[in-house]
Order: C-alpha cells, then structure tokens, then sequence
C-alpha cells in the first residue's frame, strides 16, 4: 500500500480464511514475468438492512521498472469482475490511501474501459500503542452458549444498521478469534460493548515495506518524541508489526465510557500477548472514531472509500445511503 509509510501485506501460504474468498489475477508481461497483482474477496455483510455479499478489489501492485500496461490492467478488471456470482450485490467496494496519489489519479478518471470509482466516504484505521492502557481490568468471563448468543444478538442489532458491516456468525467468527480473545463490558448486567481481538500475525502478517525519504530521516527523532507523548513509534522498515485488531465491535446506545473502557481493555490484552500495536477502523463519526481521537493519540491512515462499478454504469442503486460505512479494516 502506496502513501508515506508504505505497507505489505503477506498471507502465510496454505492458510484459509473462513471469513474471506479470494480470486487472484497476475498479470504477465510478454515474456511470461509476472508484473502485476490484483484480488478480489468476497465478504460477508449487512446492506439495506439485510445480508449480503459483497466483492471487495484489493493488493493491486505493479513492478514500477517495468511499467503497467493499460490493456493489461482493463484485462486484469474484466477477470476480477467476471468472478461476481448472482448472489453477490452488483457492485464492489475498495479503498485507496488519501496519500497514494499516483492510484487515485488513475483510478478516480474514469477511462474508457475501466471501472468506475464511485466515492462514497472517508475511512480512517487507527494504530495504538499498548505501552500505557491506563488503570483497567481485564474482567474476562467464560465464554459458555449464553454469552456467545448476547453477542451475537447484540452485533446484528448494532451492524444490521451500518452499511457493509460484516454479518458473520459467532461460530466462524469463534473460528478466527478464541473465545479467550474476545472483549466484553457490561453495564448493568448486559453486554454493552464487546468486540474481539485478532491476532492475525502468525497466519496474515503486515509489514513496513518502506518509508519516503523525509519520514525515513526523520524516524529517530520521531520515535523519541513519540515514546515521551505515548504515541505509537515507527519501526525499521522491511519490519512485521506485532499487532492485533480490535474487530467485529459492537455496542447497545454507545455511551462513550463504554467504547474508551472497550478499548483499554483490548490493549491491556494485547500488550499481556507481547503485542505492541492495536488497531481498528471507523468512519468519522463512529463511537471507535470519536473515542480514538479524543483519548488516545494514534497513527491514522486516511483513505477513501469506493463503490466499483463496470465501464459505462454510472450510478450505483440506493449507494448514496452509505454516507458512513462499517466495512471491517481487519479483513481489508
């Protein structure tokens, strides 16, 4: 992923995702050299109301030596595109760094033969740094069919609401995320807050590929002023981040104590797994958002959010009602 800070993201070969399909396209240059990636996954989400799947367009990548050829990129879109199913909505939805200028110019022009990025909203993901959780308790309970079945009612009330939040069941959901994982608040007797903490470097590992130059010389310092502000540092490039989401969130009429209380406890537990990063995304707006940005003092990725449509559709049915999305940042 393009931007300031440039990312990686590797999958460890032979896992299978219960929450994620993928369709991979490379894209070979003349003399057989692959030079080109493009994905698509489909997720499992609430749109208008109801379940749905949805394609999301991902890891596209070029070797810049070599240069993208437009009639190869149209071609990698058409087999992308061509994997939608009857049962899926019709239309996609992706996200582009604010600061990968390069792909939004492309992208955003609407050429003849492309796709057509319709923008729908901003997307921010959120990185914190466990070193300080502030005075909590881990108040864990165990995880028998009767807490399992609050959660679960508790996200399809929450998410049903949210366009493109993710409408998975607890069982696969238990199947990424153990029971141990999971972070619960109660007020009053009931679960209010509860979301859980994926862990995903052992099977789906994020690494910093890079920085531009002026980040680059400027990370020594950084990181000093950064440890006394209890930011999050940045580390060596070409480096893992031990870091877990905060996913699959959900809350009964957020009162803002419960979101903070929600978050210091999954970063008490991710720092007691030797974690040094938690993350989570929102769109402006969201309690996860409102909470982030007012108590803590992340790294933030901007990027924007589009609905993907073939060359020639200009509209996208009832889109316009996703001013504000749910889209889950751990399985994009």
């Amino acid at each position: 992923m393009g931007g300031r800070i440039r990312l990686s993201f590797q999958d460890k070969p032979g896992h299978i995702n219960p929450c994620k399909r993928e369709t991979l396209v490379l894209l070979e240059s003349q003399g057989g050299r692959v030079h080109g990636v493009g994905g698509r996954k489909v997720l499992d989400v609430w749109y208008d109301g109801r379940k749905a799947q949805v394609g999301y367009l991902h890891r596209f990548r070029g070797e810049s030596r070599i240069g993208w050829n437009f009639e190869s990129i149209k071609q990698g879109f058409d087999m992308l595109l061509d994997s939608r199913t009857d049962n899926q909505l019709d239309f996609d939805v992706t996200s582009i760094a604010s600061d990968n200028t390069a792909a939004r110019r492309l992208l955003e022009r609407n050429l003849p033969g492309m796709p057509i990025y319709h923008p729908l909203c901003g997307y921010t993901t959120f990185v914190l740094t466990t070193r300080r959780s502030g005075t909590v308790s881990s108040d864990s309970e165990p995880m028998d069919d009767t807490v399992i079945a609050e959660i679960e009612s508790l996200q399809q009330q929450y998410a049903s609401a949210i366009q493109f939040a993710p409408s998975y069941s607890m069982v696969r959901l238990l199947s990424v995320i153990p029971a141990q994982d999971w972070i619960l608040v109660r007020r009053g007797g009931r679960i209010v807050a509860a979301a859980g903490m994926w862990n995903q470097p052992p099977t789906e590992q994020i690494r910093v590929a890079g920085y531009d130059s002026l980040l680059s010389a400027m990370r020594p310092l950084h990181n000093v002023l950064a440890r006394l502000l209890n930011k999050p540092t940045l580390p060596p490039a070409d480096s893992n981040l031990p870091m877990a989401f905060l996913a699959f969130a959900a809350f009964d009429s957020p009162h803002p104590s419960d979101v903070l209380l929600l978050i210091r406890r999954a970063m008490l537990h991710a720092r007691n797994l030797g974690l040094a990063y938690l993350a989570f995304g929102a769109t402006e707006g969201a309690p996860l958002y409102r909470i982030a940005l007012k108590h803590f003092r992340p790294w933030k990725f901007a990027t924007t959010i589009y609905a993907v449509t073939r060359s020639g559709r200009q509209t996208v049915d009832g889109i316009q009602r996703a001013a504000s999305v749910g889209l889950e940042a751990a399985l994009l």
